[in-house]
């Protein structure tokens, strides 16, 4: 590098470029083919657990100098080479894709560079979080246990009989089934659960007592929510499904 005296070919000073600080962050999900399910032949075969698919976000660069400036951003991860892109006038960057299955320190460097500065360069430690995704489990249709939900009379009271079927639980973690009884958007404070083991199994032996008698089935929008829980694993999210109630059969 020159001298702050150094005199860009356009006639103007150059002041050389001097980088302060940056900001760098992280962020890290499951991978999209988990998020909404999976499928039971290609997710965590064998319950070997999903890393998470982790962002770097590199943004606000803060320099000194005459600009315009360049910019060139890295990443290492510990024992291992640099990875870099190409020099660029934006003044930030992400570098995407990057697995993360246990924590693990990346180093983060940006460099700088204007007329009267060949190259200057700032580094910043980050770690990526070890996280790892859930397997994958979805309440489905088949031709043996559809999914639905029907009204039908035990004595004098009505109660909602369900169907579908759990698969996807490729891990044979313990799932938790629970089913909530809605007239339109309120809950009745009525719900069936049941828990099991296993690679997949139905819900037909649910059963939500709504307490309304009447030689009638219970009129209204009524409406059962389905909600799914990996009892094994805390970081798998909940899933949900709606159903319509429809009449006795």
């Amino acid at each position: 590098p020159t001298d702050e005296s150094t005199t860009a070919p356009t006639g103007e000073p150059c002041v050389e470029a001097a980088i302060k600080d940056f900001d760098a962050k992280v962020e890290c999900v499951c991978p999209e083919s988990l998020q909404g399910g999976g499928s039971a032949n290609s997710t965590c075969v064998g319950c070997a657990m999903h890393c998470t698919s982790c962002t770097i976000k590199i943004s606000n660069v803060q320099l000194d100098g005459s600009s315009p400036f360049e910019y060139r951003y890295s990443y290492k991860k510990q024992n291992a080479s640099w990875v870099s892109s190409t020099w660029t006038s934006s003044s930030e960057y992400q570098f995407s894709g990057l697995q993360s299955c246990k924590n693990e320190d990346y180093t983060i460097r940006v460099e700088v560079r204007n007329k009267c500065t060949s190259q200057l360069n700032f580094e910043k430690n980050i770690v990526l979080p070890g996280k790892k995704c859930c397997c994958s489990f979805v309440l489905t249709s088949t031709s043996q246990h559809p999914l639905t939900a029907s009204w039908k009379q035990t004595g004098k009271t009505w109660k909602v009989e369900l169907d579908g079927w759990v698969d996807g639980n490729v891990c044979t973690d313990r799932i938790k089934v629970t089913a909530y009884l809605y007239k339109g958007s309120a809950y009745q404070n009525k719900k069936a659960t049941k828990s099991a083991n296993g690679r997949n199994f139905s819900i037909e032996d649910l059963r939500i007592d709504s307490g309304v008698t009447g030689s009638t089935p219970p009129a209204g929008n009524y409406r059962v929510k389905i909600v799914l829980e990996n009892l094994n694993r805390t970081n798998c999210p909940p899933k949900e499904y709606w159903v319509a109630i429809s009449s006795s059969s």
